[in-house]
């Protein structure tokens, strides 16, 4: 293989090998100063799904990966649009040149998603994005809520061997944290399938409960894996684009800018943000994070905060009252990082 310090990613036009263009990758990754799980965070800016243990595989093996990978990689690293196509072109380039030398360039398309029989990792294909299954107008979604039902969704049996009886939690790891993982995806709610149940999994899971009316635990016991296991709803919300223009719409221009910024630095733009609890068992939900006490005082539940128009105009009537954003600071950062961390 070709000495990885010598490669310049800058110079991709050299690159003729798949192993120079591996190296050149692995560069570009050390490069960026990010580990891969902080890969994992930055590619959720982008409304992309990169679980840390798919970059690690795709930049520590013999093969090109896929190419919708390789973009995923690239513009999480930091890449611009122009740097994307470069590494594409070259990605197309290097698979030519290996077709002809009869060596397998790249690995094969993905396969459809199938249940699993052991706890190992697999890519989460990119039509699971949550940015593919949102509506499409903020004007729309403004007057809908993000909770609402939806025609049930399609989703494959799992696996009856399973027999997944034990409360799971945070730290859990093996087969049945992987098989919540991929029921959660069925719903559209965008996390990493690979079966560590971590901080990401509790928030998306929790996010559900308060969907179907369980407890909101964060904790997958009997009833919340009996619930996942069955079609249901989709867990559709907006994207960031979507809360960029909603907030920009509701706030005043010389508001906006710094609502924007606060809800970045809170929740990351994510409507199903949630954090908590923490050392007081204080949780805090959605874009501008209202705390459990907070939603007493506001007469509202958990599932107004996870909709963002809920979110929103409440925000907007709080911030109206005293005429500034002083309420409201950027979090602690916790196990799974601040937002300002993840996406600053």
């Amino acid at each position: 293989m070709a000495d990885e310090a010598q490669i310049r990613v800058s110079d991709l036009e050299q690159i003729q090998t798949v192993e120079e263009f591996i190296a050149a990758l692995r560069r570009l990754r050390a490069d960026s100063g990010l580990t891969y799980r902080q890969l994992e965070r930055r590619a959720h800016l982008h409304g992309d799904v990169l679980p840390y243990s798919t970059a690690f595989h795709a930049l520590n093996r013999d093969r090109l990966p896929r190419p919708d990978l390789l973009e995923i990689i690239v513009r999480a690293c930091g890449g611009d649009a122009h740097q994307t196509a470069v590494w594409q072109e070259t990605w197309q380039r290097v698979r030519d040149l290996s077709a002809e030398s009869g060596r397998p360039p790249s690995d094969p398309p993905p396969l459809p998603p199938v249940a699993p029989s052991s706890p190992s990792r697999r890519r989460t294909p990119p039509w699971l994005r949550l940015g593919s299954l949102i509506i499409a107008s903020a004007v729309a979604i403004a007057a809908d809520s993000s909770l609402s039902p939806t025609p049930p969704h399609p989703a494959s049996t799992p696996a009856a061997s399973h027999q997944c009886t034990t409360v799971l939690s945070m730290g859990a790891y093996g087969p049945c944290v992987q098989l919540i993982q991929e029921r959660l995806q069925s719903r559209s709610m965008e996390l990493p399938v690979d079966a560590t149940f971590g901080p990401y999994t509790r928030m998306r899971l929790t996010a559900f409960q308060v969907s179907v009316r369980l407890p909101p635990t964060g904790m997958a016991d009997t009833r919340t894996i009996q619930m996942l296991l069955t079609d249901g709803p989709l867990q559709l919300t907006w994207t960031r684009a979507q809360v960029k223009e909603r907030l920009r719409h509701v706030f005043p221009p010389d508001a906006a800018n710094s609502a924007m910024k606060l809800v970045w630095c809170m929740s990351a733009g994510d409507p199903l943000w949630i954090t908590g609890p923490d050392s007081n068992g204080v949780r805090r939900w959605g874009l501008f994070q209202y705390t459990d006490l907070q939603l007493f005082s506001l007469r509202a539940t958990p599932a107004d905060a996870l909709t963002p128009e809920w979110n929103i105009q409440t925000a907007y009537r709080l911030w109206q009252r005293s005429g500034s954003f002083t309420m409201w600071k950027c979090p602690v950062p916790d196990s799974l990082g601040s937002p300002a961390q993840i996406f600053g």
